[in-house]
């Protein structure tokens, strides 16, 4: 895993951090996990936000994993990870959000 990213913006105190999961549909197939936790004035509140980031492209046969993410100060989202299967060299791609795109969305 990767060290969670802090943010502080309007006021509002984050912490923003992802990991890989294993696909609940298959045993060998791996995808992120992304959170986004307010933990203002040193409290840990609610998750504001997350997601999976299952299958973009609709194949259902690559592996997604070893994901880590970055948050500009506009609240901004990328995260970037790598890819592999039994018929595809390993890659790295990425994703990302904007601030104002809806809640839970990558």
């Amino acid at each position: 895993m990767v060290q969670n990213q802090y943010t502080n913006i309007g006021g509002v105190e984050s912490l923003w951090d992802s990991h890989t999961v294993r696909r609940g549909n298959t045993a060998v197939l791996r995808h992120q996990r992304w959170y986004q936790v307010d933990v203002t004035g040193g409290n840990r509140g609610s998750e504001h936000s997350s997601g999976y980031h299952l299958d973009p492209d609709g194949a259902n046969v690559i592996s997604r994993f070893m994901p880590s993410v970055a948050i500009d100060r506009a609240g901004n989202m990328a995260m970037g990870y790598s890819t592999s299967s039994s018929t595809t060299f390993p890659a790295l791609k990425y994703a990302g959000r904007l601030a104002a795109d809806p809640i839970n969305t990558l």
